[in-house]
């Protein structure tokens, strides 16, 4: 009889059954650009104490610069004698790959070397002024909010938050 015993990994107590959960709260997804950001980061502690080393929120800004258009117009056209249905109109949009990006437009660290208890929850407020950091936000750009607990030889807590900054009307 050959008993087995589990793998023995210093990493075990930090698998997703253990780990720190983070969550972005803030009252909307949609912002006009002279509004502030108001919210709050939650951090939930897992199964074992943790330290965590770092806490931040970025606000990131997804671009890309140029679309193209490509369309194929196929018309019917006989073969053998006869007159076969072929597509009339293919329309299709791609990006080139160096078109798109990603830009870290703000980084706030919210916290350092923070304890974290099993099961403990602690909450950190944080405020974005969109007005003092964007100045044209363009109608297609995508934005996120990003946030991460850095926590020594475990899998880091990350939450993301997709948001929307339009440009305010004027009257």
């Amino acid at each position: 009889l050959l008993l087995l015993r589990p793998p023995r990994s210093s990493l075990f107590p930090y698998t997703s059954l253990f780990r720190s959960k983070l969550e972005i709260v803030i009252p909307k997804d949609q912002y006009s650009d002279n509004e502030t950001i108001q919210g709050e980061l939650i951090l939930s502690g897992g199964k074992v104490s943790q330290e965590i080393q770092v806490l931040n929120i970025r606000l990131i800004h997804e671009w890309s610069r140029e679309y193209y258009t490509t369309e194929l117009n196929i018309a019917q056209t006989p073969v053998a004698g006869i007159i076969l249905p072929v597509v009339t109109s293919v329309q299709s949009q791609y990006e080139l790959e160096e078109d798109r990006g990603k830009d870290v437009v703000f980084d706030i660290e919210l916290a350092r070397e923070i304890e974290l208890d099993p099961d403990e929850k602690k909450t950190f407020f944080f405020e974005i002024n969109i007005s003092e950091i964007i100045k044209n936000p363009a109608p297609n750009n995508k934005w996120r909010l990003q946030a991460r607990a850095d926590i020594p030889y475990a899998k880091d807590a990350v939450a993301t938050r997709e948001i929307k900054i339009i440009k305010k009307k004027k009257h």
